[in-house]
């Protein structure tokens, strides 16, 4: 913090970049391996899994942002609707990238009975 405060015009903006920088490698890496050796696992198999949802995120930030270049709400009812469509585009890109195959199924199997119980 202190190199780049008085090396670069980043000013107040360094202590901001410091903090971000030693919580990124703190949640990134000691914080990954501790709950896998916490629970006993091999601590591969939770870097899989927070590779997939760093992944799932930069697809929906990508999506996200397409929309809001196409089209940008000028009231509240838009807001809400983007919104919305937001977040189901989210649930659904989350849920393709994050769950197995016999996952999805199950889930596909609750959504068909769920639509089955409304159209009757």
């Amino acid at each position: 913090m202190y190199l780049l405060l008085k090396y670069t015009n980043l000013g107040i903006y360094s202590i901001v970049v410091t903090t971000a920088v030693i919580m990124t490698v703190i949640n990134f890496v000691f914080t990954p391996m501790y709950a896998a050796y916490s629970i006993k696992l091999q601590p591969l198999g939770i870097y899989k899994v927070l590779i997939r949802h760093i992944c799932s995120v930069i697809i929906m930030v990508v999506i996200f942002k397409g929309i809001t270049l196409i089209y940008m709400p000028h009231n509240w009812a838009g807001l809400i609707l983007e919104a919305l469509i937001m977040a189901l585009l989210g649930i659904i890109i989350h849920g393709v990238t994050m769950l197995n195959k016999t996952e999805k199924d199950k889930e596909l199997k609750k959504l068909n009975q769920i639509a089955q119980k409304i159209m009757h």
